[in-house]
């Protein structure tokens, strides 16, 4: 039984569809769940241990196993073992690691493991696998197991630009916001996006705020996300990008230290950062080709939102019309960053740009861990800079 992505509805509908499955016991005992959108696995994984014990009762018994064992026989004596109170047992491997080794004997041994779960488990006994991975390895162990219930989470297929009827992230929010009856509208979708980034964990994280600050509001727009989500989010993003600038390492991992802290992922800070390298593009722009560097350069806000800022409306469509445009930002916003890029060569933020894409690129294809990956591009962005 396999609910692959898009076959089923949405990523969320078809989670659901399985715990009502669940609940009507109409579902086999093996489930299977992997793909690249972690935070989707863990969902499943969670919601569907959830159901089985609800519907097992509360004597039934549930372990969860290391999934770093590369003992495969260990998990079905567990799951096959009889259990001292009940003869429910529920038995959950998340990160199952075993599927990612490469040597023929694992291979063969993946196999037999696969045709024992096929036979069939004991009446009242559950095997939940999961994986935040992909790859023709894990694949192709999802399609042996026709008996098993598999779920599938590839990558959300989302870029800049996209239009939001044809964006599964919009159609994620949407489902996800429906489950507190509330929903969004296109320009707070990508207001959202751009502060936030694609990392569905991070995004659920500032719609259960959203949801939370407005539980008198049906519809989310994009005065709602930047007030809430946005501004904190920009101005500790601002710091890091302001001591990358001006080479303080100190006070750079200091501020992504902070973040990390917070929650925030490390792909949403680079997604951040590139936001904000943008932003210093067309600030530099406007600055070479429009404005007085040295009197932007030490300009208070208050002159600047006096003296200046009216007459960059002129300059709006050089930059599109999406949420991305400088000009459209708050003149708070657009006063830092011109300061900020009157100190910058055009050089300079072009080359940190194309060094934050790569590493982008790198954190979504790439085994390494993505904290190292963020913290390689500090010190590349500083050296580059001193370099220069």
């Amino acid at each position: 039984m396999s609910y692959q992505s898009g076959t089923e509805g949405s990523d969320l509908t078809r989670i659901r569809a399985v715990v009502a499955a669940i609940k009507a016991d109409k579902c086999p005992p093996v489930f299977f769940l992997y793909g690249q959108e972690g935070f989707l696995v863990s969902r499943a994984k969670d919601d569907i241990i959830a159901a089985l014990r609800k519907r097992a009762g509360a004597a039934a018994e549930f372990i969860s196993l290391p999934g770093a064992t590369g003992d495969l026989n260990l998990i079905l004596t567990e799951v096959l073992s009889g259990s001292l109170f009940s003869s429910d047992k529920i038995v959950s491997v998340p990160e199952f690691k075993a599927i990612t080794e490469k040597s023929p004997k694992a291979k063969d041994r993946l196999t037999e493991f696969a045709m024992r779960l096929e036979s069939g488990l004991p009446k009242g006994k559950a095997l939940i696998l999961s994986i935040a991975e992909g790859g023709t390895t894990i694949a192709a162990f999802a399609r042996r197991l026709k008996k098993a219930l598999v779920l599938g989470f590839p990558k959300l297929k989302t870029y800049p630009g996209m239009q939001a009827y044809r964006d599964p992230l919009f159609a994620f929010i949407k489902d996800f916001l429906a489950e507190s009856k509330k929903t969004i509208t296109q320009d707070g979708f990508f207001a959202l996006k751009e502060s936030v980034g694609t990392d569905l964990s991070a995004i659920c994280s500032e719609l259960e705020k959203l949801v939370l600050y407005l539980a008198g509001k049906e519809r989310i727009d994009a005065k709602d996300v930047e007030a809430i989500v946005s501004e904190s989010r920009q101005q500790a993003v601002f710091e890091l990008t302001d001591a990358i600038a001006n080479k303080r390492a100190v006070q750079a991992f200091r501020a992504l230290a902070n973040l990390l802290q917070e929650g925030t992922a490390p792909l949403l800070v680079i997604q951040s950062l590139a936001s904000q390298f943008r932003s210093l593009l067309q600030a530099r722009i406007l600055i070479s080709e429009h404005l007085e560097e040295r009197q932007i350069a030490t300009m208070s806000f208050f002159n600047f939102r006096d003296d200046v800022m009216k007459g960059l409306e002129q300059f709006i469509p050089l930059f599109g019309s999406s949420t991305s445009n400088l000009l459209t930002k708050p003149p708070f916003v657009i006063h830092k960053t011109l300061q900020l890029a009157a100190s910058l060569k055009h050089d300079e933020i072009t080359q940190a740009l194309i060094k934050v894409s790569d590493a982008d690129l790198e954190i979504k294809r790439s085994p390494a861990a993505p904290t190292q990956i963020l913290r390689t591009l500090m010190f590349d962005l500083i050296q580059k800079e001193k370099a220069g």
